[in-house]
């Protein structure tokens, strides 16, 4: 990433909506400010979207209050379908497009344009900084095993369930029962799993897109900014947003207007602690071993032998707990950060 045509900002949206955030609402900033640049013409966002069955997919929004439903982190691979298409189309009848995605598909789509000869003057795109995208097949078994488990219909999930903390993974499942968890042991395998970087397609390994973006802005969540930013309040959270040209300054602006913090970074130190924006994910070595043994043995088998699902992988559950809630882990940082 080069500093002469990259900045990047701590980011906190002042916005109410920036509680259906996982950090510091900087989604929801970009959509607000496209909307208000463009107020006056015709506008599409696109975004990965929870359905019904709760599979993850891109779907098409015109207004704020609808691209609200893309919003949130979702660990699962978004099937893009015809979005693609629908791009071009919006494009092609004058539209002001945002389309979101992981850097792969933002790749995709500029590429899908391109072979069609589409100007893409009009069009924004954000990625995230990506660790890898899990497998929808084993999103959707693991769904089925917690349905199965509580004899009932899933409702909603969260993969990082913002009341429980905007660090740590905490999630929430609830129930068509009526029934609710948050961050319990039984509802939090599938993020254990994801952590040690074994539900992620094969191709993710070989990423060639960290240090060479395609988009236009990237976010994240802002890890590290205890450290590069000692004074800010993160309590809430706090997100990254990275700019990788020049062509955004009016966008940068409404950003500012609307935000509770939006402060420029120093340096690049961030990049130490958010290391898939330059590097890709590592394979892990029992990755084959993993998949291998949920064709042969099953979801639940897996569960128990890579995802810990037993007494110790408890026990360890449980002291994570203590030490997120008590905020020992951040203190260790800040110590270890001065030593």
């Amino acid at each position: 990433m080069s500093k002469s045509n990259t900045n990047a900002f701590a980011y906190i949206n002042k916005d109410e909506f920036t509680r259906f955030s996982s950090s510091g609402g900087a989604f929801l900033g970009i959509v607000s400010a496209f909307f208000a640049l463009h107020k006056n013409e015709k506008c599409s966002v696109y975004g990965s979207q929870f359905n019904e069955d709760l599979s993850v997919s891109h779907g098409r929004a015109l207004t704020f209050k609808e691209a609200v439903r893309f919003c949130g982190s979702k660990y699962v691979r978004s099937d893009c379908g015809k979005m693609y298409t629908e791009v071009q189309r919006d494009l092609n009848n004058g539209f002001y497009v945002l389309f979101s995605g992981t850097p792969c598909q933002v790749a995709a789509l500029r590429s899908c344009l391109a072979s069609k000869e589409v100007p893409d003057d009009r069009l924004l795109t954000v990625d995230i900084v990506c660790h890898g995208t899990p497998k929808a097949e084993f999103w959707l078994d693991y769904k089925h095993y917690l349905e199965k488990r509580e004899n009932s219909k899933l409702k909603t999930y969260s993969f990082r369930y913002k009341p429980g903390g905007w660090k740590g993974y905490p999630v929430y499942a609830k129930f068509e029962n009526g029934k609710s968890y948050v961050n319990t042991f039984g509802i939090s395998r599938y993020i254990a799993l994801f952590r040690k970087d074994l539900l992620m397609n094969n191709g993710c390994f070989n990423c060639q897109f960290p240090g060479k973006y395609q988009s236009d802005i990237t976010i994240a969540d802002f890890w590290g900014i205890e450290l590069c930013m000692p004074d800010v309040d993160t309590k809430h959270g706090v997100s990254l947003m990275v700019f990788h040209n020049d062509n955004n300054e009016k966008l940068k602006e409404q950003l500012r207007h609307s935000s509770k913090l939006m402060r420029e970074t120093k340096d690049e130190t961030y990049i130490k602690y958010n290391h898939n924006l330059s590097k890709k994910t590592k394979k892990p070595e029992n990755y084959d071993d993993f998949w291998r043994d949920y064709k042969d043995k099953g979801l639940e088998y897996v569960l128990k032998v890579y995802g810990d699902d037993n007494l110790k992988g408890r026990v360890k559950f449980s002291i994570n707990h203590v030490i997120r809630k008590t905020g020992m882990l951040s203190l260790a940082k800040k110590i270890m950060h001065k030593a």
